[in-house]
């Protein structure tokens, strides 16, 4: 809610969501969109989906919400114009808790999967941010900043993003989608952010470094693939860019 009073919205931004160390303009979390509403709009109240939160929290910030819209729905003293407003802003509130424990648990599965072969490397949760509209999230790149996020399951080093990770939710045959169903995916987003990894600790690195990182990731994982198809083809994917064709 916008109060033309004092000039600045009533309630303040999440911290933990909508806070980037590398963003001044997201320190005042009263202001809207990084106060530049004429490039940015934000009409769920989140942006993006900043992961560090535990999953027991996430889980309980989800049934409270749950239970806010119930009450919401059984609330008589509310106009039926306010009560569906309410009723959509507690839905969009849900549906990103809901993305962010999705989120949250296939990224931990994987920072587990590191573990288990060593390779973890000092990846931790809140290296990472999901991002759910790859398209409209990432207003005023050049086209070849967006040529090169829209051909990526995960990216880094996204003008003015500092130091996080991101993963694409969105793309169906990405590694984020597949792994929901296929642990396969899981041993292969690993390798992928471990690319992504050497992307952000290595920016001047030509691509075909940061791919001989990942071949060292897939080759730990060769006998944990239940579809050895998928291990050589993805295998393959990686050796090509190991040899430059990617660059």
């Amino acid at each position: 809610m916008y109060n033309p009073a004092h000039g600045r919205f009533s309630s303040p931004d999440d911290f933990l969501n909508d806070t980037f160390i590398s963003d001044p303009q997201t320190w005042n979390l009263y202001a809207y969109v990084r106060n530049n509403p004429l490039r940015y709009v934000d009409p769920d109240g989140e942006e993006r989906i900043k992961l560090g939160e535990s999953e027991e929290k996430i889980k309980k910030d989800l049934e409270e919400a749950r239970q806010k819209k119930k009450e919401i729905g059984k609330d008589k003293s509310l106009s039926k114009d306010e009560r569906k407003k309410q009723l959509a802003d507690q839905k969009a509130k849900i549906n990103t808790f809901e993305t962010k424990l999705e989120g949250t648990k296939i990224v931990n599965s994987i920072l587990k999967a590191l573990d288990k072969v060593g390779e973890r490397n000092g990846l931790q949760l809140s290296d990472f941010e999901l991002t759910t509209d790859g398209k409209n999230d990432f207003p005023g790149l050049s086209e070849e900043n967006r040529k090169r996020l829209l051909g990526a399951d995960a990216f880094t080093n996204a003008p003015g993003e500092g130091k996080t990770i991101f993963i694409r939710t969105e793309t169906p045959d990405g590694f984020y989608r597949q792994s929901l169903t296929n642990s396969d995916y899981l041993y292969y987003g690993a390798s992928g952010l471990a690319h992504e990894q050497d992307h952000r600790d290595y920016p001047g690195r030509i691509h075909s470094e940061a791919f001989k990182r990942q071949k060292v990731v897939l080759k730990r994982f060769q006998n944990y693939y239940r579809n050895r198809a998928l291990y050589d083809f993805n295998l393959q994917f990686v050796e090509e860019g190991v040899n430059g064709k990617y660059n």
